[in-house]
């Protein structure tokens, strides 16, 4: 078989191993939405799919928070490839761009492989364990980390190629890193950076470190306008701020969990059920359901870092095992006090849960056992290393005889040990450790064999089939029904929509019969959770996501626990309670919440009550305004207009306060990133409108420019000339012309880069 033709049926393999492991979501009977990707992702794909469909970017979120930018927040992965044609291809499908990334992950990894010198069959095997590694099959439930995954081997293998001299690897490098940047997922890009310098210094010296730069340069350029819009966004969020001390150390890869690299569900158990200890409580929640990786590939990879071939192979195995060392460290953070030490350092700094960079450990890993493989079918195993596998293989095997046979003086002993969550690490020990144990077992059943190809196909079968065999305890298969329920929430309002607000958050408890993931799914469905309010196109005044507005958090902070109730001043149409399966909101609080409010909808049987309650419209005309130029000065008058009552006066951020008079809203029109009012008024007045003031939205009056001001700390206003007028409100941040301008640079850059790849002279045969 010519090379060419041996990649292809390669890269087939990969796809099947893939596709195989998912086949329930590829058959369309399940799906791998869970999480996050239900909570959050699913319901603003929506919103995304719409706009890109329609031939626009989708920049604004009116629906979250009074609104908030979409496209600057990043985390949707708008401009990657993946999202783009799955846009195109699947718009209603949320598996298709998971099964996408999934298998981008994948190919990329086989790509790395190979460019890493490794061959075809051990390339394959170890890019399938990396697409259904623990964490990589957790992200199905967190998509913009699974889309940086999706990148990052591409990255890397782009970088080795650049660094080697490979023609177009420049030009790949740029695309690469473009895509890295423009799936979201920052910390994995930087990351990707990283580790393609690396490999890419390994691969050429001072030099090929040079040519990888140039490219990633080119291709961050590339990502200008994500790049320039994310950053723009970043100062005007909470993100702003401090991260307090809980934020710093919050989901740092617990070294308990080190365990789970080969015991599956260890720290999580089944995601059907919840994880309490015997007294009730339910345990701390891991970031990531799984981070399992296997024993066949920790084999493998430490084969891979040690093993004695050409000085080159043996330099990369060392800048592999070097570079999974360091994230390990970065991962652990305050654990083994990397937090402590990179606290000071920019942007860096500013990233949370450090267990993600599990992911790029995962890679790093799994190309190590890449080169293990070939190195395993080299040679047999040392005696030391059957030895220590065989003694493995007796103590797992003699620990789950004893769980098994012995549950309550061993379910003693980890009570003893783990205090009262030691019946539940009892439990899912034994549930993890038959994958050890036959992982040691066919490890050392496939060192007895002889022929070099058998040797490294076998092992290559291994790596990927020890995930593949616990993928489910980070993937969830949950049913596409589940998914498509709909809210009964009878909702009607004056406004363009209504705007609802939750008094407490949705509660599921830990009987329900279809398990946590799938009851989450359907109560927020119900409820209409943020961000699940964006898919029927309802507001919510709590805003959900990794970049929640400055104003909004400040505000709903200064009102205290009954910041629901202050929202009124801003539009709020309905209180949403829930009444099951937890006892009823405090009373007081409940009839706080829905004061001089009406009963719209009662249902037992789902527990929820609708309440329609008194509030400012949400387009008026100002009875009185006052003026102060600093945020901070504006929001200390609104408080005190609160503290009194007083709805009919407004704060705007100006120096002067502008004149009010009577006046009428006639019509209101709002688009995602269009606001069209008509209106009039006897005199000049102050029009308010209740969606949130942000840079970038221009207004014009008549076709004439209009000055939009913040008034009320969160919301915009506009002068008003006398008489009847039609008010147009589009956001068009400048920050997308510069970032458009950058990508275009960026474009033409590897456009250049690519003239001069293919001109390129490639090297005469030697006859």
């Amino acid at each position: 078989m010519n090379p060419r033709r041996q990649r292809a049926a390669w890269a087939a393999v990969t796809i099947a191993g893939v596709l195989l492991a998912f086949a329930p979501a590829v058959a369309g009977v399940r799906t791998l939405s869970q999480r996050d990707t239900d909570l959050l992702y699913g319901p603003i794909r929506t919103l995304v799919v719409a706009e890109l469909r329609a031939g626009r970017l989708p920049l604004w979120n009116p629906y979250e928070g009074t609104g908030k930018p979409l496209f600057a927040e990043g985390i949707h992965s708008v401009l990657h490839p993946i999202s783009l044609a799955a846009a195109a291809v699947a718009p209603s499908s949320v598996d298709f761009l998971i099964l996408a990334y999934l298998l981008s992950a994948a190919l990329g990894a086989l790509v790395l492989g190979s460019t890493l010198g490794a061959s075809p069959a051990a390339s394959a095997g170890g890019a399938v364990a990396f697409a259904l590694s623990g964490f990589s099959a957790s992200m199905t439930g967190n998509l913009v980390f699974l889309a940086g995954l999706s990148t990052l081997p591409w990255l890397a293998a782009a970088a080795r190629a650049a660094g080697a001299g490979a023609r177009w690897g420049i030009v790949a490098t740029a695309l690469a890193t473009g895509c890295a940047f423009l799936s979201g997922d920052a910390q994995a890009a930087l990351v990707g950076l990283a580790l393609g310098t690396l490999l890419a210094a390994d691969a050429g010296g001072a030099r090929g470190a040079a040519r990888a730069l140039v490219g990633m340069g080119a291709g961050i350029l590339l990502a200008g306008v994500q790049l320039a819009a994310t950053s723009e966004l970043l100062p005007r969020t909470y993100r702003s701020l401090e991260l307090p001390d809980e934020q710093k150390t919050k989901w740092a890869l617990a070294p308990g969990r080190l365990l789970e690299w080969v015991i599956p569900g260890l720290c999580r158990g089944p995601l059907d059920e919840v994880p309490v200890a015997p007294s009730g409580a339910w345990l701390d929640p891991v970031f990531a359901e799984s981070v399992y990786l296997g024993v066949p590939l920790l084999v493998a990879a430490a084969i891979g870092a040690s093993a004695r071939y050409d000085a080159g192979r043996r330099r990369t195995g060392l800048v592999l095992a070097g570079a999974a060392t360091i994230l390990l460290w970065l991962a652990l953070g305050h654990h083994l006090g990397a937090r402590q030490l990179l606290d000071a350092v920019p942007i860096w700094s500013r990233f949370r849960y450090s267990e993600k960079l599990m992911g790029p450990l995962s890679l790093c890993a799994a190309a190590l056992a890449a080169l293990g493989a070939d190195a395993f079918a080299a040679a047999p195993l040392s005696r030391a290393w059957r030895r220590g596998l065989a003694a493995a293989a007796l103590t797992a095997g003699a620990v789950l005889l004893a769980v098994s046979r012995a549950p309550a003086p061993t379910q003693a002993i980890a009570t003893r040990l783990l205090g009262d969550a030691g019946p539940f690490y009892h439990y899912t020990l034994g549930r993890g450790l038959p994958h050890l144990v036959i992982g040691l077992a066919a490890l050392l059943v496939v060192d007895r064999l002889r022929s070099r190809r058998a040797r490294t196909t076998a092992l290559a079968a291994l790596l990927a089939l020890a995930p593949a065999a616990a993928v489910y305890h980070g993937a969830h298969l949950g049913s596409p029904a589940v998914r498509r329920t709909t809210s009964p929430l009878r909702l009607e309002a004056d406004a363009p929509t209504a705007r609802i607000v939750h008094l407490q958050e949705r509660f599921v408890g830990g009987d329900e019969p279809d398990g946590p993931v799938e009851a989450s799914a359907r109560v927020e469905a119900l409820f209409l959770g943020p961000s699940l309010n964006v898919a029927r196109r309802v507001d919510t005044i709590e805003p959900y996501g990794a970049f929640e507005p400055g104003r909004v958090t400040t505000l709903a902070r200064s009102f205290g626990d009954g910041w629901w109730r202050a929202f009124r001043r801003f539009g709020l149409t309905h209180v949403v309670l829930q009444t099951r399966p937890r006892p009823e909101p405090d009373p007081a609080a409940a009839a706080f919440a829905v004061e001089g409010g009406r009963l719209v909808q009662r249902d037992e049987r789902l527990g929820l009550e609708l309440w329609a309650v008194p509030h400012r419209p949400w387009a008026f005309f100002a009875r009185r305004a006052l003026a102060t130029e600093r945020p901070q000065a504006a929001h200390r008058v609104l408080l005190d207009l609160m503290e009194r009552g007083d709805d009919g006066t407004v704060v705007v951020e100006a120096p002067a306060p502008p004149a009010t008079a009577p006046g009428r809203v006639l019509r209101v029109e709002r688009g995602t990133d269009t606001v069209r009012v008509e209106a009039e008024s006897l005199g000049p007045a102050l029009l308010v409108v209740q969606d949130a003031y942000w840079p970038g939205w221009r207004a014009s009056i008549d076709g004439q420019p209009a000055e939009v001001l913040a008034a009320d700390v969160l919301v915009r206003a506009v002068r008003w000339p006398p008489g009847r007028h039609r008010l147009e409100l589009v956001y068009a941040p400048r920050e997308l012309q510069v970032g458009l301008a950058l990508s275009a640079v960026g474009a033409v850059l590897v456009l250049l880069l690519g003239v001069q790849a293919a001109r390129r002279e490639l090297p005469v045969p030697v006859r």
